[in-house]
């Protein structure tokens, strides 16, 4: 597998619970790629690029939004592939040769156990969902059942620099009204709960164990 890990979140009480308990694992690297596709993108690349390590995997952690209740909050989710999402109509349209989706490596999706994580195609918005009507809009457009706003940015910067990517994110939130609210009850939670994943797996990661 692989001999660096680096852990991707969009600002810092994400990954808070991981940098605890193993800042002195140095298989592991923390970053803040920051809020939205386009920074997400931009530092993502930037840090790949000063990075020295060949032997590398960015997996992106943090949480989501649902477009359904059937998906709940709670819900540990691995993203097999993320789409960029807009409503289209006849106002406007994605230039057809840009790129809008990136599967994930399939070696890192392999390590979540289908038993206790969902494997889900899921989408990048420019913005937070919060209405029934949009997020079922979205959902059908893109083939989706949860959001993030980061993901596709970091994807995007992997692919670009050929390093293999994955991700792990709970929903925090529905794509409904109260969406805000519910993400700000829950995100510390489900920080905590990727934490608890990744100490418990950690050496599923990596070519080597830590000395």
């Amino acid at each position: 597998m692989f001999s660096k890990l680096i852990i991707a979140a969009a600002f810092e009480p994400e990954i808070e619970a991981l940098r605890a308990t193993m800042s002195s694992d140095r298989r592991f690297e923390f970053l803040v790629c920051g809020v939205g596709s386009i920074e997400a993108a931009a530092k993502t690349a930037q840090y790949l690029t000063i990075s020295s390590e060949s032997n590398r995997a960015v997996i992106f952690v943090g949480s989501l939004g649902s477009s359904t209740r059937d998906l709940p909050i709670n819900s540990l989710v691995s993203a097999s592939t993320v789409r960029l999402a807009t409503v289209e109509d006849n106002s406007s349209y994605l230039v057809p040769t840009m790129k809008s989706d990136f599967a994930a490596d399939i070696k890192i999706s392999n390590i979540f156990p289908e038993s206790q994580i969902h494997s889900l195609a899921v989408r990048s918005t420019m913005r937070i969902t919060q209405t029934p009507g949009l997020a079922a809009a979205l959902a059908k457009q893109s083939d989706t059942t949860c959001e993030n706003l980061e993901l596709f940015g970091v994807a995007m910067a992997c692919k670009e620099l050929q390093v293999p990517w994955g991700s792990l994110g709970v929903v925090t939130n529905y794509c409904f009204e109260n969406a805000h609210q519910e993400w700000k009850d829950n995100y510390r939670n489900a920080a905590g709960m990727i934490s608890e994943f990744f100490n418990l797996n950690r050496e599923k990661f990596f070519a080597f164990k830590a000395k």
